[in-house]
């Protein structure tokens, strides 16, 4: 039979959650048993909700060894070329843009006496990300899939470096 307790007050002691009655039936031995099984049970307790918050304040794998962002290089033949990629960014090659793995765009290459050239640089799965990934399923769980999915980190761009010959006009 259980007994219901009420709160208890600083420096109170801890109640047990049994009948007193019931452990004056019990040796010594068994009371120390059971309040030994009672305690386990408290601590096991606070091991698991540890473990689980550890667990959720760990991001994705790949996120940690590869980063959301890597260094595109790009280069052309001859040099000097203007790079401009759809998302905003400009440079003139030879060149390297930090850039996240998660989007692909589009690259316009031009130089006064080239013709311009267009070309796509993808976002695709990596073997390194994939093995992150994999990693999520030992350490990190579905928050480190989540987080690595949504970060990117486990892509990369590809092609990466980009080298183009520009044809004469």
């Amino acid at each position: 039979m259980l007994k219901t307790t009420r709160p208890r007050v600083f420096g109170e002691a801890a109640s047990l959650p049994f009948d007193c009655a019931l452990v004056s039936c019990l040796s010594s031995e068994q009371t120390l048993v059971l309040v030994i099984l009672f305690t386990a049970g408290v601590f096991m307790r606070l091991f698991i909700l540890g473990f689980v918050g550890l667990v959720a304040m760990v991001p994705g794998c790949a996120t940690i060894t590869r980063g959301a962002s890597e260094a595109w290089v790009v280069d052309s033949d001859p040099a000097g070329a203007n790079v401009k990629l759809s998302t905003g960014q400009e440079c003139v090659t030879p060149c390297a843009l930090k850039l996240k793995r998660k989007r692909a765009f589009t690259v316009t290459m031009s130089k006064p006496g080239f013709k311009t050239v267009e070309t796509q640089v993808l976002s695709e799965i990596a073997g390194a990300g994939a093995a992150g990934m994999a990693g999520n399923v030992v350490f990190g769980g579905v928050i480190g899939v989540v987080v690595d999915a949504s970060s990117g980190a486990t892509k990369q761009l590809k092609p990466n470096p980009l080298s183009v010959s520009l044809e004469a006009e």
